[in-house]
């Protein structure tokens, strides 16, 4: 089943339709690796091929059924997902113990509906590719008496990626747009335990 908004006298309106029969193939490859005492690195790879076997929709121009299958989109699923990290934990230091980690996550390009017929916007606010880096340098088990301190200094989407991260296409009412993922972002964390 799939979510669509299509257009009315009244506005638009959110339905849900039977996609029919989809056919999917995939594959996810994860590796994790520790080649020096302190230094975990680590990724995965998926990729899923998806087809429509049957989409049957209701063309309110003509009033009859259609087999949307050659045409219909997946919505909001990449084809294609990858993560990557590192991540070092220095030796135990008098004061607390250290570690250093970046992340790298990607989604290929993803559609936001799935019927072009009712969508007529759906490859202008599609989501392009994208890659998120973050970063985060944390220090533990600060001694604070009879208890213990965290800190950590974190960075997300450090290079400030610009990206659509859902979108709407209000179809025949003539406009359609899209929410943008948040923008680079930094801070400081604190917890203390005693």
């Amino acid at each position: 089943q799939v979510s669509s908004f299509q257009a009315s006298e009244n506005g638009a309106v959110a339905t849900t339709e039977n996609a029919g029969k989809a056919h999917y193939n995939g594959v996810e490859l994860e590796v994790n690796a520790v080649p020096v005492d302190g230094l975990n690195i680590y990724g995965s790879l998926g990729y899923v091929d998806r087809k429509y076997k049957e989409f049957v929709v209701f063309d309110q121009a003509t009033g009859k059924y259609l087999d949307i299958a050659d045409i219909a989109k997946f919505s909001h699923a990449a084809s294609t997902t990858a993560n990557a990290g590192i991540q070092y934990d220095f030796p135990a230091f008098s004061f607390g113990k250290l570690s250093a980690r970046l992340d790298y996550n990607y989604l290929s390009g993803r559609y936001f509906g799935t019927n072009p017929r009712t969508s007529p916007f759906l490859e202008q606010i599609k989501g392009a590719p994208r890659g998120l880096l973050d970063a985060r340098l944390t220090l533990s088990d600060i001694s604070l008496g009879s208890g213990n301190a965290t800190l950590a200094v974190w960075g997300r989407n450090i290079t400030n990626k610009k990206y659509r991260m859902v979108g709407i296409d209000f179809g025949q009412l003539g406009f359609a747009g899209n929410i943008y993922g948040e923008p680079a972002a930094y801070g400081v964390d604190l917890s203390v335990k005693f």
